[in-house]
């Protein structure tokens, strides 16, 4: 309980709840602050030695996610999340390091990724995901020449670094959204004002209910680096507009307030903020797809990112002159980072094509569709290459034993019947059948004619027919199904399917990290901070976000006594 709901070691010695625990089984007695924080640790040591267990049976690579965060001590720590698809072909995101980091050097976050691999054991690593900082750069680098060094690496792990896509998205709507500056900071600074004090905010309720307002939602702030709440935030001001212009009439302070800094709220702010915000929710829809680290998403990076950018072409041309330049500045941004073939890791391209209901002729359109001629041709060009070099890759690292009863390796240059049969005669008779010999031959020929002309699995699940593009589609499913035709294939895709697009999973923990190391847990060593968020990462059954905001709605419901 402790653990998965963040509460501190000294609750156990609070009085309400050790009443609770009376009344509950009066017998029972209530453990110290220093024996919980004991069997806290004793768990997570435990749950860690589960997690090891796991990793060291996993056929399949690890894809990780790592971003760096500063607490609110102002210490540093880095946290390492590692992505992997089971046997049984279930998706799973463990949380494997929270730890302190002296700086946020590249090299220092390369050396504690190693340092954490090593612990775990974990060398079988296919992509690193990070967002765009220089020093994930020199981290990447540091990591290529020790997975590689270690014989974990893909195709010498030229594919090992892996951008965060909300990151480059966060950065092409930040772009676009300077056009609307000025009056996102006066909407910013009208909700801002109704929120700072109790009597303003039951001020502004009472101008919802003389303008009819009955809206559920409720109007709150952003957070300026986050430009998904900021969208949040000018969605929920439109719906209280006339709020806000009858709060405007009342006067007094919000008027002074308000001029004192951006200015007051005039029609033309909330025609602009109208005009965008069909815009910016596809983004918004967008960055809440790619951000998902409880499902595969690397199938869906290229149709959605490129889908973006048809979407910006489309706004170009828009009628509205603001439109049409905040889309120009959202297309140069995204072209800065998808725009060059160069700049694309191919594995991307590769989950799109494993996909069952794309396949080639998909991948092929978007990219004649989104690059010139000579680009495209080079772009396929590598794609077919890439594709074929880790098909072979995984075919020659497939062990015999799970190949499909009777298969041999596609590289076997002598059918292993005929190698027996000449053995067999050259070895036990004494005379040999010019005759029989040459027959031998001919079968010997005949048959690696025979495998040569064979498609491979690569080949052959290409070749057939796409299935029907249905949005309840199980991946997973799909190719667990399919194993047994394509044991080689499957293996390949496991693999890649799991690769995370975005760096959300570490990210999230920071969230954690700030309620676990609150100011009234300054106490907490590194060692024991991690126990907690790792811990609970494990522990948890739910698979969705921890939700600990109260609601607001409800809480003014019950304080009115509608709730009774």
């Amino acid at each position: 309980m402790l653990i998965v709901d963040e509460l501190p070691f000294v609750f156990v010695e609070h009085e309400g709840f050790r009443y609770f625990c009376k009344q509950l089984c009066p017998k029972f007695v209530p453990p110290s602050c220093k024996t919980v924080t004991r069997d806290c640790y004793s768990i997570f040591i435990e749950e860690r030695s589960k997690l090891k267990d796991i990793f060291s049976k996993l056929s399949s690579r690890v894809c990780l996610t790592t971003d760096t965060w500063t607490s609110g001590q102002n210490l540093g720590y880095m946290c390492l999340t590692a992505h992997f698809i089971d046997d049984q072909w279930r998706f799973h995101k463990k949380i494997i390091n929270f730890c302190p980091i002296p700086d946020h050097s590249g090299e220092i976050i390369g050396k504690s990724i190693e340092k954490c691999l090593n612990e775990w054991n974990l060398h079988k690593i296919l992509t690193v995901t990070v967002d765009n900082a220089s020093s994930n750069d020199v981290a990447i680098q540091y990591l290529r020449r020790r997975i590689t060094h270690w014989g974990g690496s893909v195709l010498d792990g030229q594919f090992l670094h892996m951008r965060c896509a909300t990151h480059i998205l966060n950065l092409v709507v930040k772009d676009g959204l300077k056009e609307l500056d000025l009056s996102i900071a006066r909407i910013r600074g009208a909700v801002r004002f109704v929120r700072s004090s109790p009597n303003r905010l039951q001020t502004f309720k009472a101008c919802m209910e003389e303008e009819n307002i009955t809206s559920k939602s409720y109007v709150f702030l952003d957070i300026e680096t986050r430009w998904n709440s900021t969208f949040l935030m000018l969605e929920t001001a439109l719906k209280f507009k006339k709020a806000f212009d009858n709060f405007y009439t009342k006067g007094g302070a919000y008027c002074k307030e308000l001029r004192r800094h951006f200015g007051v709220l005039d029609d033309d702010d909330w025609r602009r903020v109208e005009a965008f915000l069909p815009f910016l929710q596809i983004f918004y829809e967008t960055t809440l797809k790619v951000s998902g680290s409880l499902h595969v998403t690397s199938n869906s990076y290229v149709p959605m990112i490129f889908g973006v950018r048809d979407l910006i072409s489309s706004y170009c041309g828009h009628e509205n002159e603001s439109i049409r330049k905040m889309a120009h500045q959202m297309k140069v941004k995204h072209d800065k980072y998808w725009g060059h073939v160069d700049n694309l890791n191919i594995l991307l391209f590769v989950a799109l094509l494993l996909d069952p209901r794309h396949k080639w002729g998909f991948v092929k359109w978007i990219v004649c569709d989104t690059y010139d001629f000579e680009s495209a041709n080079s772009l396929l060009s590598t794609i077919k290459v890439t594709l074929k070099a880790l098909y072979e890759f995984y075919d020659d690292a497939m062990p015999q034993s799970k190949r499909k009863k009777g298969e041999s390796s596609t590289s076997s240059s002598t059918p292993s019947s005929t190698r027996t049969t000449l053995h067999g005669m050259e070895s036990s008779e004494k005379k040999i059948d010019v005759q029989q010999h040459y027959y031998n031959r001919y079968r010997m020929a005949k048959e690696t004619l025979a495998i040569c002309a064979e498609k491979t699995e690569l080949e052959k699940y290409l070749s057939e027919e796409v299935e029907p593009n249905d949005l309840n589609f199980d991946i997973l499913e799909w190719w667990s199904g399919s194993q047994m035709r394509y044991p080689v294939l499957a293996r390949m895709t496991r693999d890649v399917l799991v690769i995370p697009i975005s760096t959300v999973a570490s990210e999230s923990a920071f969230s954690t990290g700030g309620r676990v190391l609150d100011s009234f847990r300054t106490s907490l060593t590194p060692r024991i901070a991690e126990a907690l968020i790792c811990s609970q990462d494990w522990l948890r059954q739910s698979r969705g976000p921890l939700i600990l905001e109260e609601n607001l709605l409800e809480l003014e419901e019950l304080e009115d006594g509608k709730s009774f």
